[in-house]
């Protein structure tokens, strides 16, 4: 499948790969073409012991010396053969023009395993290049016979005139200017491909609601359902609040919700979850504790905030209080039951605060959307 993605991607934009193509392979054959051929040709010598090897009895140590180091005279040659000083030699002798000597290199190496010292030249012009050759080997004889008593140069290949050049390889290097053109496409292709891609959103994983400071209500339902699956496992029970802040001038504007869950968080335990919903109503999860205690918590709570809150008005307007012990339920079916509570609290003026039916440990698994409305009912009954 992969596979052909790619080839889609290739067709789709094929223009943008001949494109690439010509642009790339158009200047390379440009630039091949004004690139002259380069001739070779090499004339060799080998080194050998003079004939006339006639050394006086004082010099014996020094003749016997230098042919023991045959090696390196060998390597000094080619040295003499490749330096700056044999080349001007041979162009002067030949008296080549500056257009003639442009272009012109001398390189002189010895064969491995052997006593040959080849002479090397390339050049432009194939007529100049064997004259050269031959013109740097006869300087370089002439500069190691002055040299040294013992050994000397004796030409042993004289440079012939080449007939075809020696580079460059036009057809080559236009070979891979084409093909870095066809990569160069396909690349550019895969390129507008990926910036095309819309930029995916960043996921905010942010458990703090940020105005006020407390959890958010994801992360409340989160611990929730976790509080759920241990209750019915374990038997543990837990209660859910929700508190209704007072939003009129003397309640929440002249106090802000952070300084609000502050004087909450005061007062409730290191193992209880305070959560922002929204619309001023706060969420507080009490595990372990059920709907009287959880009603006795609240009252504390209420009571503290209102002693906190100018003139001594209460900032928060009502309070529904639902607990669970054991049955089947779902954290939805918690939060309605809640919702419910937090409704009749809200409707009563004279109860600030109201459990749900269900509460006391009672299970509330039976309890769903459909029935909450009578529930509610219940509740009215009771004055809860």
């Amino acid at each position: 499948m992969e596979v052909k993605l790619y080839l889609r991607m290739l067709t789709k934009r094929w223009w943008l790969i001949v494109l690439a193509f010509f642009f790339t392979l158009i200047p390379t054959v440009i630039l091949v073409n004004r690139q002259p051929w380069v001739y070779e040709s090499n004339t060799s010598y080998v080194i050998r012991p003079r004939d006339d090897f006639d050394v006086p009895e004082d010099e014996i140590v020094d003749a016997v010396g230098t042919l023991s180091r045959q090696p390196e005279i060998s390597t000094t040659f080619a040295e003499i053969a490749d330096s700056r000083l044999i080349k001007q030699r041979a162009i002067d002798r030949l008296q080549l023009s500056d257009n003639e000597r442009r272009g012109l290199s001398v390189n002189g190496r010895v064969i491995a395993g052997t006593n040959v010292v080849e002479i090397t030249v390339a050049g432009p012009d194939p007529g100049i290049v064997r004259d050269v050759a031959n013109a740097a080997g006869e300087e370089t004889a002439a500069y190691v016979n002055a040299l040294y008593k013992v050994f000397e140069l004796q030409t042993l290949d004289s440079a012939r005139f080449p007939n075809n050049p020696a580079g460059p390889n036009k057809l080559l290097t236009i070979a891979l200017g084409a093909g870095f053109g066809l990569l160069l496409g396909v690349a550019l292709v895969f390129l507008l491909e990926y910036l095309q891609q819309p930029i995916p959103e960043t996921t905010d994983f942010n458990i703090i609601e940020r105005e006020t400071g407390v959890y958010n209500e994801p992360y409340l339902r989160v611990r929730l359902e976790q509080e759920l699956s241990r209750a019915q496992h374990g038997g543990e029970p837990f209660s859910l609040a929700l508190l209704k802040a007072d939003e009129s001038e003397r309640g929440l504007a002249a106090k802000p919700l952070s300084q609000l869950t502050t004087v909450i968080q005061s007062h409730i335990r290191t193992e209880d979850i305070l959560a922002y919903l929204d619309e001023a109503t706060f969420a507080l999860l009490l595990p372990g504790m059920e709907g009287e205690g959880a009603r006795v918590k609240l009252e504390e709570i209420r009571l503290a905030v209102s002693e906190a809150g100018p003139d001594k008005k209460s900032a928060v307007r009502s309070v529904g209080i639902t607990s669970y012990h054991l049955g089947e339920a779902t954290p939805e079916d918690i939060l309605v039951l809640a919702d419910a509570a937090l409704v009749t609290a809200s409707e009563n003026p004279d109860e600030r605060i109201v459990l749900s039916a269900g509460s006391n440990g009672s299970p509330v698994a039976h309890l769903h959307n459909d029935e909450v409305e009578t529930d509610t009912h219940s509740m009215e009954s009771t004055g809860r």
